[in-house]
């Protein structure tokens, strides 16, 4: 009472509860930024490698996935399922084609791991909402084709040697299947 007033309470008590709530954050922050930091130029140099390696190896499973629906359109020109297998691998051929181009140039850069990544998983996620839009459930939940190519996509993000790559690629085909 200083001033024959009111009480005066100071507010220390209820800074004392969440001092140590802000300084356990700090450090949450922290480890945060550096896990978004770009890595070390070793690894960056090596990502470079695991990208032309994934290039390639994305090429070749697409080229031999393509063989299956090319089949499949010659036996059955009027089947939608066929044309769409045939044409989304057609496009995605194109597609690994022309990343397997860039990564032979040695056009690495550390947003490259993620847009191949993004493209890879989006790849598969879109052939998947094609038979959905075409009333194909059934494709969708039964392919033994198409679904674990998610597994080939999301094993192909360790080998550019980057953990944000692999966060960023697993949620968003996480996301994109849900």
């Amino acid at each position: 009472n200083r001033d024959g007033g009111l009480p005066y309470y100071p507010m220390s008590k209820p800074r004392t509860i969440w001092l140590p709530l802000f300084r356990g954050i700090r450090p949450l922050v922290a480890q945060w930024r550096g896990f978004w930091r770009t890595p070390d130029p070793l690894l960056l140099h090596e990502g470079g490698s695991g990208e032309l390696t994934v290039a390639l190896l994305r090429l070749l499973v697409i080229a031999c996935l393509f063989v299956m629906p090319l089949v499949a359109i010659l036996r059955n020109p009027e089947s939608r399922v066929a044309q769409v297998g045939f044409w989304s691998a057609l496009v995605a051929l194109g597609i690994a084609a022309s990343l397997f181009f860039l990564a032979k140039r040695s056009f690495y850069r550390p947003w490259f791991g993620f847009v191949t990544s993004i493209t890879d998983v989006t790849i598969v996620s879109g052939v998947l909402v094609i038979f959905l839009v075409l009333d194909r459930p059934d494709v969708v939940a039964n392919s033994r084709i198409i679904y674990p190519a998610y597994f080939v996509a999301v094993g192909a993000m360790a080998l550019r040697y980057d953990a944000r790559i692999c966060v960023l690629g697993g949620l968003l085909g996480l996301l994109e299947y849900a």
